[in-house]
């Protein structure tokens, strides 16, 4: 799973979140920059992640993704992207 969305309104960055089930990795760049890379071991049904955007226009994201109790290597997550304390976006995959 990959998705991208744009943070600020005058200075402008873009995140990537990228995902991948096979090798149970999940990791986040800004503008191109990796700022965070984790290996995950599916313990719980919820992860999230919680990073600054923006030097200075500053912005909290955080990425709270949702996993299905039963066959989670094969069932779609849920990923609840927020942006200062806002939902900005839900992404399924």
């Amino acid at each position: 799973m990959m998705f991208s969305f744009e943070v600020g309104k005058r200075e402008r960055h873009r995140v990537v979140y990228e995902d991948s089930k096979l090798t149970s990795t999940s990791k986040i760049t800004i503008d191109g920059i990796p700022i965070q890379k984790k290996f995950r071991m599916y313990i719980s049904s919820k992860e999230e992640f919680n990073f600054e955007v923006g030097g200075g226009e500053k912005h909290d994201v955080r990425i709270l993704i949702k996993r299905p109790f039963l066959a989670r290597g094969l069932r779609a997550y849920k990923y609840d992207v927020f942006i200062d304390g806002k939902l900005y976006n839900t992404y399924e995959g």
